[in-house]
């Protein structure tokens, strides 16, 4: 039966106990917000098959064979509501042109992201951004993806690294299946961004309607967080200086354990896609630079080439560097360290509440501050070639 004896070997996927034969699993969330699988022993015969299908004991094949690109969407409102570029809107729409359905995170209420599926240009908006927060996949997600792929819909699944690799082990690789996976920073803890909706919320007298981590307001460079209250006022923050969330997530103290021991990279994805934003893309190709957003789109399989070749009179699009494009975006080769205080964190945390714990581990400093805001950081780091 499957034993978790370190909590960095399961992502929380759920693979094992959708595919248990006799539903002897179950998923309960620890004390720092992440869910882990539980066995029924009094059910579970101990046939072994949960640790077979476990994608953290999957054997990784070298896929290193890939092209990198960077990519702008033509449209530039679709440009401006994305993360980066638009790329995942372009690879989107392809399918949606002919007759498919796509499934993405997107907000099902005002703080609560959960993968859902469209199948209309028009709801396509709802899966752009990143949603900083987990969005566990369930088991009707599964049978749902499945069951469309073998329905015979061209059908685009999207998540994190391990998401995708999981629906692609229990979906299988079909011609109608195309998968594609965000470059992930890891996994932060549902638990502590709930702590920071109530926290913000208590700060405004209003309930939140509206949370977009990929704020624009000032330039894509020094994307914010900007949240949207009842009352009609506004939360901005940089990101990097965001105190209550997004600082923490950035510094790795409250990711899923998992995510520092990740295998899922570029050289071992199975994934037709890997998404990222092309930071630095000025210091190589100063002439495709985008205030707007440029993505970063590594093509790991003939299928990928194909989509990517069907929709090039909708994009801008350059072949990059590979080793360049690894560099500016390092989460598609390693892992994030945990921060060395995260469990200082969480026992803070535990004692003495959410908001100590953030004000004494995920404190910023002033000089980091005012550069920030002065706008000076990135032209500071362009001069040192950071």
């Amino acid at each position: 039966m499957i034993k978790i004896d370190k909590k960095d070997q399961c992502t929380g996927c759920g693979l094992c106990k959708i595919k248990c034969p006799y539903n002897a699993i179950s998923f309960i969330e620890d004390e720092e917000g992440f869910a882990y699988p539980v066995v029924n022993t009094e059910v579970c015969t101990d046939c072994g098959y949960c640790e077979r299908v476990c994608i953290k004991c999957k054997p990784l094949q070298d896929r290193s064979q890939y092209t990198i690109f960077a990519i702008i969407s033509k449209d530039k409102e679709v440009q401006k509501g994305s993360s980066s570029g638009g790329a995942f809107s372009e690879i989107a729409k392809h399918v949606l042109d002919r007759g498919g359905c796509v499934y993405g995170v997107a907000w099902v209420s005002p703080t609560k992201a959960r993968h859902i599926c469209v199948d209309k240009i028009d709801d396509l908006d709802r899966l752009r951004k990143s949603k900083y927060v987990e969005a566990s996949l369930c088991d009707e997600l599964f049978f749902d993806v499945q069951c469309r792929v073998q329905s015979g819909v061209l059908t685009l699944f999207s998540g994190t690294p391990c998401q995708v690799m999981a629906m692609r082990q229990y979906v299988g690789d079909h011609a109608n299946f195309i998968t594609v996976e965000v470059a992930c920073h890891g996994v932060p803890s549902r638990k502590i961004f709930e702590e920071f909706i109530k926290l913000t919320e208590a700060k405004y007298a209003s309930h939140i309607v509206d949370v977009n981590f990929r704020s624009k307001y000032r330039g894509w460079d020094n994307f914010g967080t900007e949240i949207t209250f009842e009352n009609g006022k506004k939360y901005r923050k940089i990101n990097t200086i965001e105190p209550y969330y997004m600082r923490g997530f950035l510094t790795n103290m409250y990711l899923r354990p998992s995510c520092h021991n990740c295998q899922f990279k570029i050289n071992t994805s199975e994934s037709d896609f890997i998404l990222a934003d092309y930071w630095r893309i000025d210091r190589k190709y100063t002439e495709f630079y985008d205030k707007e957003g440029v993505s970063l789109v590594v093509a790991k399989t003939d299928k990928a080439m194909k989509i990517i070749d069907s929709i090039k009179d909708n994009i801008n699009m350059i072949e990059t560097d590979s080793e360049f494009a690894k560099k500016v975006n390092s989460v598609l080769c390693c892992c994030n360290k945990e921060n060395e205080k995260r469990s200082e964190f969480f026992q803070e945390y535990s004692v003495n509440g959410y908001e100590k714990a953030i004000k004494k581990y995920c404190r910023i400093g002033v000089v980091n501050k005012i550069l920030t805001q002065t706008g000076l950081k990135p032209l500071i780091r362009k001069i040192l070639g950071r």
